[in-house]
């Protein structure tokens, strides 16, 4: 990743840090049959003048996603977004829309000592 800076004199695409994150990934599973990452990776960034999402999941597959949800209870998660998000929501309702997210699919009480 530091290679690029050093030719190109610029911050990597995130396009292209998804893509490569995705190909380490893959190189160890396929190499000794194992996941020692055994996670999955939200790669967010800024490119020609418009936000990107990556999601990388253990495997070493990566997509992009516009909105996505990630852990226990993301089916639910995802779902609510997919109903609630479009490409013209602002900086608040994204926001907004974020926090209503996550107390869709949080499971147990809401209150702020569940996250301390």
């Amino acid at each position: 990743l530091c290679r690029y800076h050093l030719i190109y004199r610029e911050p990597i695409p995130t396009a292209q840090l998804g893509q490569r994150v995705a190909f380490v990934i893959r190189e160890y599973i396929h190499s000794g049959d194992v996941c020692p990452f055994g996670v999955s990776l939200r790669i967010c960034g800024w490119n020609e003048g418009r936000p990107y999402l990556f999601q990388s999941d253990p495997s070493g597959a990566y997509f992009a996603e516009k909105a996505t949800a990630i852990g226990k209870n993301y089916v639910n998660g995802k779902t609510f977004l997919k109903k609630r998000h479009n490409k013209d929501l602002g900086l608040k309702n994204s926001t907004h829309t974020a926090i209503l997210t996550l107390k869709e699919s949080f499971e147990g009480d809401w209150k702020i000592w569940n996250f301390r």
